[in-house]
Order: C-alpha cells, then structure tokens, then sequence
C-alpha cells in the first residue's frame, strides 16, 4: 500500500467525507478594529506559550493582517514563519492566524522542542490529532527522520488552510485525514466556537454556535488502513479540546510503538464530556511514559511528579516521555530533565 498520495490525493479516503470549502459567509464577519488585547486569551487556562510569548510584532506582515481584516472579499492571506521562511496561509480574525502573522511564531517553546527532538531520530512517522491549519504538521514534516505525517482535522476550513500550506510548501509526505478522531469509528458533531479562535470547535461543548455532524475514525483504524501499522510513531501530538482521552483509548495499539506522547491537558473540559482524566494517566503510565512539562520560558522538558500533575486544573502541554530499558528518556536528545524535586 503506499505511504502517502501525491498533493492531489493528499485527503485520505479512509474518512466517509472529504474535505469541503469553507463557507465564506460563515467564515468572514465584520468586527471591532484589531488591537493588541485581541491576541490575548479570553478565557482562564489558555496555554502559557500564548500568554508568555516575547511579543515583537514585524511591521510589514502586521499590514498585511491589517489589511486582510479590513478586506470583506478576503478569508485568509499569505505570511511566513520566521527563520524558516515556511509559508502559511491564516485566517486574520482567528488568534491563530493573527500571531503567525504578527510574530512569526505559534507556541514557540513546544515548536523548538518537537524541532529538536525530531533531529537525528530514528525513521518513523508523526501522528498529528488536531492539526488545526497545519502549523505543526508543516513543520514536523521538514525533518529526514519523519517518513509520514498522519494529520487529523474535523473543521472543513482548518482542513482547507491546512492543504493549502501542505500545497505552498511544496509538501507530499503528509496524509490529512478531515476528521474527528476518539475511540471509535463512527460521527460525531464538532460544535463550532467563535470565529476569533478556530481552535476551540468542540466534540464536547455545545457553545450554541452551531454544529456539523463529521466522520469519526480512532488513531489505530486510520493507521491500520494506510499501511502504518508497524511503522515507529516518533511523535504523537494529542491537541483536542479536551477529547483526548477518547482518542487515547483508540490508539492502544500505537501506544505500543510510540516513542513520546503530546497531549493539551484539559481536565476540567474532559470532566464535562464524562471523561476519564484519571484513566488516560493510567493508560499512558501503563504504556512506560512519564509525564514532563516545558519549563519556564524554555524549550526544556522538565519531569513532572504524579502527585502535582493531578493537582493541575488549567489547560495545559504535557509531554510523555517513554523511557528506555535502562531508565532514561527516549527523548534525552530533546533535553529532558529531572525534576528539581
């Protein structure tokens, strides 16, 4: 079976539908004028990358969004990602999209770290679930190391912004799968959030915003059917709006072989979608990792004791590690540490 299709085939027909094109109307909105409190989270357990980001706006790509906003024929345009020059298309009035094109960055401190620990790893592939606009696909993709990106993203306007920078990057090794991911093959409905943040449509939350109902698959089913089955998972990034143990417990099998977890730590969200937080620690604890956050404002994991994890009710990054057979971490190369306790 192949790895992957060429750009024009990038969609994966493993999922019952296929992407469609945003709906412009919903999409594009009038609003109050840009000003720097609209980057800030709106609600408590907004993650730390955003709120403690060195906030050095580039002028010509601040124009160009201001421009985009005050443009209604216009849904999205062109910026770039600073240092690499990756290019990326962004949605001016979703947060997202606003601080790519301000500063360049989107959680700065995980996007270093994930960069080095991909660096001189063994061949194997990314799992990305809640790839939102491609930010981390894109660039998990640059590295020799990973073979396939397998990108998962339900809402039918993250999942065109994320072909189109695949596209403009001149990507071919990244599989998008347009749908939700949980335990199970089946649908769920997404229900939609406000158009300031396109990352926070919900399988749990009913924001009475709307909804769309969407195909389901779980990790191990979509992987089965691309032939990855026995490939080593380097990276697994779990971003899911408090969804995540759902798709944890449809992706026993690639717990197996995966080297280091990413899960978005909502346990509070979880709790609302009768989910088990206690019992994805347990999942992932009885697969051998260990749970470490990125201290401070370093790209440096630090190992977390159980005892705090559990006391952590704000949406937070934590990082499983699993550790080899003599104890260290499978991700010492991405300088993961003790803890200072």
């Amino acid at each position: 079976m192949r790895r992957h299709g060429a750009r024009s085939s990038r969609f994966s027909s493993a999922c019952s539908a296929g992407p469609t094109s945003p709906d412009l109307g919903s999409v594009w909105t009038l609003a109050r004028p840009l000003c720097t409190d609209d980057l800030l989270p709106k609600r408590p357990g907004d993650r730390d990358t955003i709120r403690t980001m060195r906030r050095i706006p580039r002028p010509l790509q601040s124009m160009k969004l201001l421009l985009a906003w005050m443009m209604p024929q216009g849904t999205s345009f062109q910026t770039y990602a600073t240092g690499s020059k990756l290019r990326f298309f962004v949605q001016c009035r979703d947060v997202i999209g606003r601080h790519i094109a301000k500063y360049g960055r989107f959680e700065p401190q995980l996007t270093d770290w994930i960069g080095e620990y991909l660096q001189n790893r063994p061949k194997g592939i990314v799992v990305d679930v809640g790839a939102n606009l491609g930010w981390h696909a894109v660039h998990a993709a640059q590295h020799a190391s990973v073979t396939t990106v397998v990108a998962f993203e339900p809402d039918a306007t993250n999942a065109w912004l994320l072909d189109r920078n695949l596209t403009i990057n001149d990507i071919d090794k990244v599989v998008v799968y347009p749908c939700a991911v949980g335990a199970a093959v089946g649908h769920a409905h997404l229900h939609r959030y406000k158009r300031s943040n396109n990352g926070r449509h919900s399988l749990i939350k009913n924001y009475g915003l709307g909804s769309r109902m969407v195909p389901l698959t779980d990790v191990d089913s979509a992987l089965d059917a691309l032939g990855l089955e026995q490939d080593r998972i380097l990276l697994m990034k779990i971003d899911v709006e408090g969804f995540e143990p759902a798709v944890l417990a449809g992706a026993v099998k690639a717990l197996e072989r995966a080297d280091a977890v990413i899960t978005e730590y909502s346990p509070q969200l979880s709790r609302d979608g009768d989910l088990s937080v206690e019992g994805m620690v347990d999942r992932l604890l009885a697969a051998g990792f260990v749970p470490h956050q990125l201290a401070g404002t370093s790209s440096k994991a630090v190992r977390v004791e159980l005892k705090d994890l559990r006391r952590i009710e704000d949406q937070t990054d934590i990082l499983w590690i699993k550790l080899t057979t003599n104890g260290s971490p499978m991700a010492a190369s991405a300088q993961a540490e003790p803890s200072a306790g």
